[in-house]
């Protein structure tokens, strides 16, 4: 990357293992950070990174859904997703 760039001629989005968490799934740091990297390596700079992208390589590697309705300790995230 150039050292031309900067916060004051670009930006950056970024996403965490938090946010694999969010959606639902079950996983350590490094669980995560190996879906982030298939969802860095594998992206389509036409779609971009979205929840659905985060969605489907969580699934493809295979972690493991919680519904949060039904898993106490991830009460009220289904609210900070738009849900109920």
């Amino acid at each position: 990357m150039s050292d031309d760039i900067n916060e004051t001629n670009s930006i950056s989005i970024v996403w965490c293992v938090d946010d694999i968490r969010h959606l639902g799934f079950q996983c350590t740091d490094e669980e995560g950070m190996s879906v982030l990297q298939s969802v860095e390596q594998e992206h389509d700079a036409t779609m971009g990174v979205n929840w659905d992208t985060l969605d489907f390589w969580a699934h493809e590697h295979g972690l493991t859904w919680v519904d949060p309705l039904e898993d106490p300790e991830l009460d009220g995230l289904n609210k900070d997703l738009g849900g109920e």
